[in-house]
């Protein structure tokens, strides 16, 4: 069985489900390693069960807290890729992310070093940083790392044409849809924070993932709640200088309830007992308008309705439980528009089409053998 080692890093690999979806399919075919440096080492009990996980801290971050001396860090990340790589051997290098560039080239000066036999697959969560696709120069080195690389992968074709479009290139990308699988959507809904349920006070609620995200909309769905009188919840990371700012609103804590992150397959409790997502990404960057979400899908899994931007992706799941409103998020006149639209519609959820990971899983299997005979 062929060794595939997976490079990343990351906040928490509870909180990333692409991996997790991404691991346990390879791992039905090939023996899967994650290397993996994280903020935080939250449990993740089964979640990757069939692939081995090591977990690391860069010691470089304890030293040098956020976002500081960032340079440092990515050495320290690259030299233990390094050594990781050249301790397990594996057949495939699979790694993570944009901030992963270097190691392309690092892997391809061994490969030429050693002569050994592996294939490279970058995976590239987020679109590049915009000098990488403006600047001469930085496109020249993203240029060359994309065509050594054995497989480029991205969450979307609008990215890929993106990318290409920059480059004035025609690179061959995989894309792999970031679709829910059978564990998430197959999941049986559990409770709900008990202060969650006290301040519904019996009232039905619209659910917004991500937390406080100025660029997904937060203040302007906030004065939409307010104005249309509805309960939104907002379950992921909270920002304390919004926070802050979100107190200024008159009325705002009957209707906005901020719940911390939780783990990606715990969700579903929020998900299930909604009566629609929230999913706003402005057109402030390029990664933000292309953002082929999680929650997106996560929704429709579960048979729970959509209301979103009119971004390009969202576009195309009109007829499949997204209602589009007439904004990106920039506007909360519109936002509300669209909330008070959508009561009056008000959809069977049981007509909603959900979006699978199976197709995606038969993708990679399909990829994957073709790479081994090519």
């Amino acid at each position: 069985m062929e060794k595939i080692l997976m490079l990343i890093r990351t906040p928490s690999l509870a909180f990333d489900d692409r991996v997790r979806k991404e691991a346990r399919t390879l791992s039905k075919f090939s023996r899967v390693v994650i290397s993996s440096f994280e903020n935080r080492h939250d449990d993740i009990d089964s979640e990757y069960e069939s692939v081995q996980v090591i977990r690391h801290n860069l010691k470089t971050r304890m030293i040098f807290p956020k976002g500081n001396l960032v340079a440092f860090k990515i050495i320290e990340m690259y030299m233990r890729y390094v050594s990781k790589f050249l301790d397990e051997k594996p057949d495939v290098c699979w790694i993570h992310n944009f901030e992963s560039i270097g190691m392309v080239y690092i892997l391809r000066i061994i490969k030429h070093l050693t002569r050994a036999d592996f294939k490279v697959v970058w995976d590239q969560h987020e679109l590049p940083p915009s000098s990488f696709l403006k600047s001469k120069w930085k496109k020249i080195f993203y240029r060359k790392a994309l065509s050594l690389s054995d497989m480029n992968i991205v969450a979307c074709d609008e990215r890929a044409k993106y990318i290409n479009n920059c480059l004035n290139d025609n690179v061959q990308f995989t894309i792999i849809n970031n679709y829910p699988d059978e564990v998430f959507y197959e999941r049986k809904a559990g409770e709900i924070d008990p202060s969650i349920v006290t301040w519904l006070n019996g009232d039905e609620y619209f659910l917004c993932q991500g937390g406080m995200r100025e660029d997904r909309a937060f203040f302007e769905i906030v004065q939409a709640a307010i104005k249309e009188k509805v309960k939104v919840i907002f379950v992921g990371p909270i920002q304390e200088s919004l926070n802050i700012k979100l107190k200024k609103f008159d009325g705002h804590s009957d209707y906005i309830f901020i719940k911390p992150s939780v783990p990606q397959l715990e969700l579903v409790n929020y998900i299930d007992r909604s009566v629609a997502s929230l999913v706003f990404y402005k057109k402030g960057n390029m990664n933000n308008w292309l953002c082929a979400p999680n929650r997106l899908y996560q929704s429709l899994s579960r048979n729970i309705p959509v209301i979103s931007g009119n971004n390009p992706i969202f576009q195309e799941y009109r007829e499949v439980g997204v209602y589009i409103s007439d904004t990106d998020g920039s506007c909360s006149e519109k936002i509300a528009k669209s909330i008070n639209d959508f009561k009056k519609i008000r959809p069977s959820k049981s007509s909603i089409i959900a979006t699978k990971w199976k197709s995606q899983e038969e993708k990679l299997n399909d990829i994957f053998n073709s790479k081994k005979n090519p």
